[in-house]
């Protein structure tokens, strides 16, 4: 049996920290949004507390979170949701010279 693996996505906006993992498949695992009133690190540290973190193999973050949570990919948000919109399907965009 294989292990699965997760992608687990991280944005920290101006009120709240928002988390969201999926898996291999692309299916997913959690996800979650809690407003951080200032305390970005506790709220983030809370949140990931008895989350399926093992099986993680790649973390994104958009480019609104701050730099000290350290991440392979940064991504955009309107990349983020083109590439959400266009998951399921065989379409490609250009925008910008990047193909999604």
């Amino acid at each position: 049996m294989k292990d699965t693996q997760t992608i687990l996505g991280i944005d920290v906006g101006s009120v709240s920290v928002s988390l969201a993992a999926i898996d291999d498949t692309g299916k997913p695992v959690f996800q979650e949004s809690i407003y951080h009133h200032g305390e970005v690190k506790k709220t983030l540290a809370d949140m990931l507390e008895g989350k399926p973190l093992s099986s993680v193999i790649h973390v994104a973050k958009t480019t609104s979170t701050p730099s000290f949570i350290n991440a392979e990919s940064i991504i955009d948000d309107q990349v983020a949701i083109i590439r959400s919109v266009l998951a399921n399907t065989a379409q490609r965009v250009a925008i910008s010279g990047r193909f999604f």
